[in-house]
């Protein structure tokens, strides 16, 4: 059983026991059987989170009047346990690999490049336009250290991979770039 005290009251003035703000792991509601029920914090703030994106799309001009994020490739990253390595896949479907850079540089991983749009002989009219184009920047915080120089990349079907060999050592402060090689 629990009790809950509420201090501050006239009848038993209670000083703050903190000075910071109190931050609940979780929130209590009331169910239909008249008990209270735990809300889990993280419930509350994705809920949150999608309102507010429910929200501000609201009030934004329509897609072809309102500025264009821009083209943000999909990544995944895992670890495989034999052999020790790092799997990065990206989601490039329409970029040229020689339009793609990749580069280490400390515990991060940059992927840029440029998904350009095809040329038309003509201006097209357009009634429905959802691709993205121009350049992009993905940065991907590595878990784990790992040796470039060991490192591969591999371009097939749209899907660029990256290969990186964990390491127990620390990387240098250097920037080291990895070639991509393209599979037929």
């Amino acid at each position: 059983m629990f009790v809950i005290r509420v201090s501050g009251s006239r009848r038993d003035p209670v000083p703050p026991a903190r000075t910071t703000p109190f931050t609940p792991a979780c929130y209590f509601r009331w169910n239909r059987l008249g008990t209270l029920s735990a809300v889990a914090r993280d419930d509350i703030e994705r809920l949150h989170d999608e309102l507010e994106d429910v929200f501000s799309a609201l009030w934004h001009a329509p897609r072809f009047a309102s500025h264009r994020g821009g083209f943000r490739p999909r990544i995944d990253v895992y670890r495989t346990a034999e052999p020790n390595e790092l799997r990065i896949v990206a989601d490039l479907a329409g970029v040229d690999p020689a339009d793609v850079r990749i580069a280490i540089h400390e515990l991060a991983l940059v992927i840029a490049g440029q998904r350009r749009r095809p040329k038309t002989e003509s201006r097209p009219s357009y009634h429905l336009m959802e691709i993205e184009y121009g350049p992009f920047e993905r940065r991907v915080a590595l878990p784990a250290p790992v040796d470039p120089k060991k490192a591969s990349a591999t371009y097939e079907r749209g899907l660029l991979t990256i290969v990186l060999p964990v390491t127990t050592v620390p990387p240098r402060r250097a920037r080291i770039s990895i070639q991509v090689r393209t599979i037929a």
